[in-house]
């Protein structure tokens, strides 16, 4: 969640369009999320102004795009290094807007 979808939020329910029970329900992986194996740091975005960061190497393709997606749906821009090419691949079936260079082993989302 970036600081302009959270002010948004925060609006919505001073104004009534949203209940603080469903506020509450968005907040839900604020700041951190567990998926078992691995913890994810959703609020760094909105703490530091930079992506999170997820090592690839280790990961099975499937880890990788669970992660991914976690932090997608939180609004959390992140960065995927050492990850391999049919990681890479899976990732950008999904998302083919994602910036991958193969060089650097990285995706960018």
């Amino acid at each position: 969640m970036d600081r302009a979808r959270l002010f948004e939020m925060l609006q919505r329910i001073a104004s009534g369009d949203l209940s603080p029970e469903k506020g509450l329900s968005e907040l839900s992986a604020f700041p951190s999320a567990n998926m078992g194996d691995a913890h994810l740091d959703t609020h760094r975005y909105l703490r530091r102004g930079i992506p999170e960061t997820v090592f690839g190497q280790g990961k099975t393709p499937e880890q990788i795009e669970g992660i991914v997606g976690r932090l997608q749906e939180v609004g959390s821009p992140v960065l995927v290094t050492r990850i391999t090419e049919e990681a890479a691949d899976r990732l950008l079936s999904r998302w083919p807007s994602a910036d991958h260079d193969p060089s650097s082993r990285t995706v960018l989302l």
